[in-house]
């Protein structure tokens, strides 16, 4: 038989095309030794992992994976596209005697994670530094910087636009996405509290405050402007930004976060663990729910904080504006989770011990440059509405019920609705206890209700609600979009541009639309502007 060499391109489970990687084998090797070598082209990324817990697929991917921003995940991939290598003796010359397809990939799936972290051993002090320090190290020699690339981008939208090009549109995460909401607010307009607050002075207000406990809420319909106030916060205030979402439901139009949606699948899977282990004891199941959900979230948002830290240490004048786009490149959602799969192995007193360390250094930094740090949470109704929904109790609740708990209970023994509550508690309650402002984003006035300013063990926050976000009149929507795209050789009359008061949203819509339909070859731009406008 003749043995030739085998080029195959691999990529990690959860990673997007860009981050693939090739590895050269004979045929005659089996997948064993392809394990072996993917191990050694990757070191150290696969170091923490035995050879023979690697488990490989062979894939074919569609074309929608081409855009270098939607994770590949194996649970996403069709039955009949997928095939796994079992038998580690089966040599690979059995396996790709056929001629293979440019979309032929070998998946690489890690071990799936306990719930809890591995490593016993609890590192304290300057041990804890020492091993960030390598964390960070291994992690930022991977990491991938994408920057987009103006004069493609100026190209692109030109074509797009045809005679409405104005000005180049900000793009994310890649030259092919124009994101709208990139623009952040529009006209200066901003959202205020009932005592006329804006997020940014509130942010100013905490800037230095080591405890801050402070919840701010930012509740209105979808279109409203709440995106773009978190934008536009992020070109002066450091902001770990995060959309709440699940595999079936993503909310937001504007990002996406692959890394939350791992993070709910965990979270659903380890409920299903949990109420199977304690045979329907629903306090039981509530205590240690909250313990799993709160410990997975306490490594998440590290590993977010963690990611600040690297583009700090990799850049010292790192702007705020340039963090937050890079948690929306691939290369970024792709570094964050490695910092989780490297984080899962630690005892949870030393991620406690980590997070102490990574935000007193992080404090140190940004009081020094006069910026706040901001933790806000996106699609926050998804995390209420649809992640553990009604399968946890009120803190409250228990804390204020009978001492035999039975007041919390119907005549059926289901926990009475008033106290039933969502995945959402956790996560607000966790995310309170660390030291930045935390903003909750969503459409639901549920996530104003008083229950929700309470930890879990029954402590308040200082709680601030932003609910009056500001409307745009026909003058307004005339200057929003001459602003951004080139309308004079078209009119919108009065009458249409009334329709199109109230939220931003309305007007961006009709760029939104020119952009997708382009009408660069017509001889007029009134037509494709009333069609827009109609749409």
């Amino acid at each position: 038989m003749t043995t030739e060499i085998l080029t195959l391109l691999c990529l990690g489970d959860g990673e997007v095309t860009s981050n693939a990687f090739s590895v050269k084998i004979c045929s005659d090797k089996s997948v064993s030794h392809l394990k072996q070598s993917i191990k050694a082209t990757k070191t150290p990324s696969f170091d923490n992992v035995a050879t023979d817990k690697l488990t490989l697929w062979r894939v074919t991917i569609s074309a929608k994976y081409d855009d270098n921003t939607t994770p590949v995940l194996l649970d996403n991939v069709a039955t009949g596209d997928k095939e796994k290598l079992e038998d580690p003796w089966m040599r690979l010359s059995a396996l790709f005697s056929e001629d293979r397809g440019e979309n032929t990939y070998i998946l690489v799936q890690r071990p799936q994670p306990d719930s809890s972290p591995q490593l016993k051993c609890i590192w304290l002090g300057d041990e804890i530094e020492r091993e960030l320090a390598i964390i960070l190290s291994d992690v930022g020699h991977h990491h991938t910087i994408y920057d987009v690339d103006q004069k493609d981008a100026e190209a692109l939208q030109r074509k797009r636009l045809g005679r409405f090009f104005k000005r180049t549109l900000p793009c994310s995460p890649s030259t092919n996405d124009v994101s709208l909401v990139m623009l952040g607010l529009q006209l200066g307009k901003q959202a205020r509290t009932s005592t006329g607050e804006t997020l940014h002075s509130i942010i100013e207000r905490n800037i230095g405050l080591r405890s801050i406990y402070s919840l701010v809420a930012m509740v209105a319909p979808s279109g409203s402007g709440k995106t773009a106030t978190i934008v536009d916060l992020a070109t002066k205030h450091f902001v770990v930004y995060c959309v709440c979402s699940t595999a079936d439901t993503c909310a937001s139009p504007d990002f996406h976060d692959p890394n939350f949606i791992t993070l709910t699948e965990e979270i659903e899977k380890s409920y299903l663990a949990v109420s199977g282990n304690q045979q329907g004891d629903l306090l039981e199941i509530d205590f240690h729910m909250k313990i799993i959900a709160q410990q997975r979230i306490e490594i998440e948002f590290l590993a977010r904080l963690l990611f600040l830290q690297l583009l700090i240490d990799h850049d010292p004048e790192l702007q705020p504006q340039q963090f937050f786009r890079a948690q929306m490149t691939p290369g970024g959602a792709s570094s964050i989770r490695k910092l989780v799969d490297i984080l899962r192995k630690y005892e949870i007193t030393t991620i406690h011990s980590m997070l102490d360390s990574v935000q007193r250094n992080l404090h140190s930094i940004l009081v020094r440059r006069g910026v706040g740090l901001v933790i806000a949470v996106d699609d926050a109704q998804v995390a209420e509405q649809d992640i553990l929904f009604n399968k946890l109790i009120s803190g409250p609740a228990l804390i204020h019920c009978s001492p035999d708990k039975m007041s919390i209970f119907d005549d059926t023994d289901q926990v009475l609705l008033e106290h039933r509550r969502s995945f959402f508690t956790v996560l607000r309650s966790t995310l309170s206890h660390l030291q930045a402002t935390l903003v909750i984003l969503g459409t639901t006035v549920s996530l104003l209700n008083v229950d929700n300013i309470h930890f879990c063990f029954g402590e308040t926050t200082n709680f601030v609600t932003i609910t009056d976000f500001p409307w745009f009149d026909e003058n307004d929507i005339h200057k929003m979009l001459s602003g951004l795209v080139d309308l004079s050789d078209c009119e919108i009359p009065p009458a249409k541009r009334r329709r199109l008061s109230g939220r931003p949203r309305f007007s961006l819509g009709i760029i939104e639309h020119l952009l997708e339909t382009g009408h660069r070859t017509l001889p007029s731009t009134q037509a494709p502007m009333d069609i827009a406008i109609e749409h």
